[in-house]
């Protein structure tokens, strides 16, 4: 019993020897292997400049595999592989070309490919192409707060003309409501807008469009804000309440005062959600008027904001809300 054991343990590791062998004489498949870079930095360019670059893509596989055509996600680039076929080893380029003009600032465009391996399975490879580009010329600075004027006020302020290279086009700049400054040698350096305010109190937004003949850049956007005051001064401006407790609600104080100190008749005080205010009596004239404004404890859970409206003989104003009230 004894010898037969050990003659099939014998036998066995026969059998697993020969089948080791077999294995070692079959081949593994071969497999394409595509090597390429996911970023490529073109540096800084000026802006209207069209140039070329260069990525290497390379096959670290056994097996032959086929690039296909890539997908630029910008119109401002485009491109082609150099070899459209890449046996072991071998390595290619794909030369794209990238034109700048109507751009500005930090860029980062993707471009994608896909590849067919060995086996004709499809692949994709996607990579970011990065550039600094330079503003041929630009408006500093770009936008002005001017804060809190009088309604009907005569507003001015003057935005320097930063040109890339003293050499380059010359902007003939038309402003709207501006006038244009020039040095002595007839090129313009600044642009100085005039603005007057609107006669209605509360926040102003205005964008003004200056022009140039430049392709590269044709045009700037100057941002322009203010504050415009009404004959009644409100304390707060905005109601920030934070974040409230479930059943409990909050009140706050809206002081409105006259600026010229002639009393004033509050008529009405309404919310589109939320608050609940009380009102002085539409028959009560005075400089100065504390409204309380009260949040409900019965309020749902979730954020709140909207506008309290108040009606006055010296015009409506509106005063911006908004908390939140927490689960319980």
């Amino acid at each position: 019993m004894r010898e037969a054991a050990a003659r099939a343990r014998s036998g066995v590791r026969g059998a697993l020897g020969l089948l080791a062998l077999v294995l070692a004489a079959v081949p593994l498949a071969a497999q394409a292997r595509l090597e390429a870079p996911v970023l490529h930095e073109a540096g800084i360019r000026e802006q209207g400049e069209s140039f070329e670059g260069r990525i290497r893509v390379e096959n670290r596989g056994d097996a032959p595999l086929r690039l296909l055509e890539p997908r630029f996600a910008c119109l401002c680039a485009d491109g082609a592989f150099e070899t459209a076929v890449l046996a072991p080893g071998a390595a290619t380029d794909l030369v794209f070309r990238f034109r700048t003009a109507g751009l500005e600032g930090k860029l980062k465009k993707a471009v994608t490919f896909a590849w067919m391996d060995a086996k004709g399975k499809r692949r994709e490879h996607e990579l970011a192409i990065t550039v600094d580009v330079r503003p041929a010329w630009s408006l500093s600075p770009p936008e002005w707060r001017f804060g809190e004027v009088d309604p009907g006020a005569l507003l001015e302020r003057e935005f320097a003309l930063v040109l890339r290279d003293e050499k380059g086009p010359e902007p003939r700049i038309a402003a709207e409501d501006g006038v244009v400054l020039r040095d002595e040698s007839g090129r313009a350096r600044a642009v100085r807008v005039v603005w007057r305010a609107p006669s209605a109190p509360g926040p102003v937004r205005r964008t003004v469009t200056v022009r140039a003949d430049d392709p590269a850049r044709p045009e700037q956007i100057l941002v322009l804000t203010a504050d415009v005051r009404g004959a009644l001064l409100l304390t707060p401006r905005e109601l920030r309440l934070g974040v409230l407790e479930p059943g409990r609600g909050a009140s706050r104080v809206l002081v409105v005062t006259s600026r010229d100190g002639r009393p004033f008749r509050v008529r009405s005080v309404a919310s589109d959600r939320g608050l609940e205010a009380e009102a002085p009596s539409p028959e009560a004239a005075a400089a100065r008027h504390a409204i309380t404004v009260r949040v409900p404890a019965d309020l749902p859970p979730g954020g709140w904001a909207g506008t309290l409206t108040l009606d006055t003989d010296r015009g409506e104003f509106a005063v911006p809300f908004r908390f939140s009230v927490r689960k319980p």
